[in-house]
């Protein structure tokens, strides 16, 4: 072979060598990006879950918050010696214990949210709570009491003081009392990492449901109270508690 078939053989494969290179580089580049891809798409709806979970979570804790605020505010109110035989309204007569709280037959949820003391009078008319400045209810909070006899019945005398009562909250979204009223329920929603905040039938349930006993304590007549009104909510074949003798 001369030396001019060298040369042009030589620079061939110098060619050839530089183009398959180039080539490769190029092709790992395109797997580079598709793999970079691939794992955008795979992680992006984990985010948006752990994202959507937090913020549910965290409403769920201004709830409760909320929630216990409530109890503890009549609490106080109750101690103070403020009467709350028509300040919370009683689902019906036969709610008479936090057992039928949880009865959606018997306390239903609210049906409409309002900004002012309309909600101490109608157990379905929630009190509206406004976490932000957008001047739009975040929160909607329902109130409600159980029935005691001698201080609800029809005829019942006016003048013995509420001394001792069950009261249930319920938080839910402003949102969902306003938009979905007919679609609520009243089991507590069930927050966690697993994804469960953003399941659609948390939507219409509460993000916080408490309730307490509430009683006057600060005067002579409270002990006989507190045996009335277990004697009044007891079960249907239960025994009466026997009031102390100094009782009137």
């Amino acid at each position: 072979m001369g030396l001019l078939s060298k040369s042009i053989a030589k620079g061939y494969f110098r060619w050839s060598h530089q183009g398959n290179s180039a080539g490769l580089t190029l092709l790992e580049c395109l797997v580079a990006l598709f793999v970079i891809q691939a794992v955008v798409a795979v992680s992006a709806p984990l985010v948006v879950v752990a994202v959507s979970t937090r913020v549910q979570n965290q409403r769920a804790d201004q709830a409760l918050q909320v929630a216990q605020g409530e109890i503890d505010k009549i609490k106080t109110a109750v101690a103070r010696g403020d009467d709350y035989r028509n300040e919370i309204d009683v689902p019906a007569a036969n709610v008479t214990s936090r057992l039928d709280f949880t009865d959606a037959a018997k306390v239903p949820p609210p049906t409409t949210v309002l900004d002012n003391d309309d909600y101490k009078t109608n157990f379905q008319v929630a009190k509206a709570v406004f976490l932000d400045s957008d001047n739009q209810p975040d929160l909607a909070v329902q109130v409600f009491r159980n029935h005691i006899g001698f201080i609800d019945d029809v005829g019942a005398d006016p003048n013995i003081s509420l001394a001792v009562f069950d009261v249930g909250v319920r938080v839910y979204r402003a949102d969902a009392v306003q938009d979905r009223a007919a679609d609520l329920g009243v089991e507590q929603g069930t927050y966690g990492s697993a994804g469960q905040a953003i399941a659609s039938d948390n939507l219409n349930r509460p993000l916080a449901v408490m309730s307490a006993s509430v009683f006057k304590s600060d005067t002579g007549q409270s002990l006989c109270d507190y045996y009335d009104y277990l004697n009044a909510t007891n079960a249907v074949g239960d025994p009466d508690f026997v009031r102390p003798e100094n009782c009137s």
